[in-house]
């Protein structure tokens, strides 16, 4: 079998008249419609569906005569289809014209404009002869035609099989598949293998893809508002500036797919669907319904919106990049928060009742200005480093410049945590364990440690004006140019306490235990 087509031949007939003839790569005698479409590179096995025979997928009163009768005159208005060809197909024949709306027009429906398609007859007669149109085109264009023309006929209820086998022909030629700016809007492409395919800009609009093969497909600025991508594997996905408005993606593998841009995410279900290193940077997450067996470990969502979102409660976001994200009023009860990094993000007013937030980075997180203990909006908190239920070797939370302005911690045990830089002004931190914790440059103004245990704390440049210390243990602290103008130090104990260049100035030092070498390194 030569692997080359051969060209057409050519006998003369006893009349003395030519006929031209046509083979196939085997060397057999066929027509020229299937030699062209040979030619073209399209399947030739296709069905014929003539007057009066049912359409699969749909009742058998529903037959093509019915169909005819029902789209008569008015197709025109609603089948608009654009082509961007000059061929009209009448009673299955292929005529090249200078007219033509744009529009697929049947049963005698007149097309005006260029770039139209007429097919008389309604969609009865050999579909095999609509593909000859896609030999009218250039190359580049022939994809999109293939995908516009199987948009109308499994609109009509036939088959789906030419786009899979477009598919197959196209990866065999070494091609990447495309269906680039096509409208497949509401066509049934589920459980179908599409990777790799080219869908940028196509109106994928109520299609059906669920347990559809997307992986490495590109959907960039494709319309998939209200498709169905349940249990999809979407794989390394381009979805930048896809409209994915109420989308069904609950179930689907989503690793790796980058939706960062202006993709449109209103109303999208990712209930249970797998985010692991997706890009959701700056992406809008506000009206996008999630579950507890939704994951976005390692997701990266830098400035992600997800303002007032109530459905993140057990959402899995371990390690995931939260970096100024805004999570105001959000509900993230019981989520597993572990090590993400959530520096900058403002949590004001959101839910964190049993969330997991070991080892999580704090830095700069904004939370409510006024907090109280055992009020659940402190638990929320603090159950990151749980101070009841995690051993105290794994805690290593952060909360530098964390605003936590009269927060009541009394009696808390905070044993390493870091507060550089924090704003704990007014806060209630009595009888508080905080040995060895970082509070350099933090603002404790006002603050009650009377009774607090800051044996080792670090707290050089702090700012501890008029802070109640009294019978605080600073034993082995770092003081060095903090300023505890007006503070009550009464029975504080600063044994061994590091005091050079510290602001001592109006301080209560009644009953104080402190090395006389290092008091005078003080400014009095």
């Amino acid at each position: 079998m030569s692997d080359k087509l051969p060209p057409p031949g050519e006998i003369e007939l006893p009349s003395g008249k030519k006929r031209r003839f046509y083979r196939n790569f085997e060397g057999q005698f066929i027509s020229r419609e299937k030699y062209e479409q040979l030619k073209a590179g399209l399947p030739t096995d296709l069905p014929v569906v003539k007057p009066g025979d049912s359409i699969p997928g749909q009742s058998a009163e529903m037959n093509i005569e019915a169909e005819r009768t029902q789209i008569r005159g008015d197709l025109a208005d609603r089948d608009r289809l654009t082509i961007g060809s000059d061929v009209t197909i009448q009673d299955s024949k292929v005529q090249q014209t200078q007219t033509g709306s744009g529009s697929i027009a049947t049963d005698g429906a007149v097309a005006s404009g260029k770039g139209g398609v007429s097919i008389a007859g309604g969609v009865a007669g050999n579909v095999q002869n609509v593909h000859q149109v896609v030999r009218q085109q250039t190359k580049g264009a022939k994809e999109k035609l293939l995908a516009k023309f199987i948009n109308y006929v499994q609109r009509k209820g036939a088959i789906r099989s030419p786009i899979q086998r477009y598919i197959d022909n196209e990866r065999k030629a070494g091609r990447q598949p495309s269906f680039a700016g096509a409208a497949l809007a509401g066509l049934p492409l589920n459980k179908m293998d599409l990777h790799s395919a080219d869908f940028t800009a196509a109106v994928l609009v109520n299609c059906d893809l669920s347990e559809t093969n997307l992986q490495r497909a590109d959907f960039r600025k494709a319309n998939l508002a209200g498709a169905i991508l349940q249990n999809a594997d979407l794989t390394g996905a381009r979805l930048n500036g896809a409209d994915l408005s109420d989308a069904d993606l609950s179930s689907a593998d989503l690793t790796r797919v980058d939706l960062t841009g202006d993709t449109v995410l209103n109303g999208a279900v990712l209930a249970g669907a797998k985010c692991e290193f997706a890009q959701f940077s700056h992406a809008d997450l506000r009206t996008v319904k999630m579950s507890s067996t939704t994951s976005l470990k390692w997701g990266v969502l830098i400035g992600a919106k997800f303002e007032g979102n109530q459905t993140l409660q057990g959402v899995d976001l371990r390690w995931a990049q939260l970096q100024r994200a805004s999570l105001s009023g959000a509900n993230l009860s019981k989520a597993k928060l572990n090590g993400a990094n959530l520096s900058g993000a403002d949590l004001t007013g959101a839910e964190l009742s049993g969330a997991e937030l070991r080892e999580a980075n704090l830095d700069g997180v904004i939370f409510d200005d006024e907090l109280s203990w055992p009020d659940p909006e402190v638990d929320r908190i603090l159950k990151v480093v749980n101070f009841d239920e995690i051993e105290p070797s794994l805690i290593s939370g952060s909360f530098k410049g964390a605003i936590l302005r009269s927060v009541n911690l009394s009696g808390r045990d905070l044993i390493g945590l870091d507060f550089t830089r924090a704003n704990l002004d007014h806060a209630n931190l009595h009888r508080a364990n905080l040995r060895g914790v970082w509070l350099e440059e933090a603002n404790l103004e006002h603050a009650d440690l009377s009774g607090a245990n800051l044996q080792g704390a670090r707290l050089n440049s702090a700012y501890l004006g008029d802070a109640n210390l009294q019978g605080c243990n600073l034993q082995s602290a770092d003081l060095i140019n903090a300023d505890l103008h007006c503070a009550n130090l009464q029975s504080a104990d600063l044994t061994e306490a590091k005091l050079s260049r510290a602001n001592l100035k109006g301080a209560n030092l009644t009953g104080v235990r402190v090395n006389k070498e290092e008091l005078a390194k003080a400014r009095m």
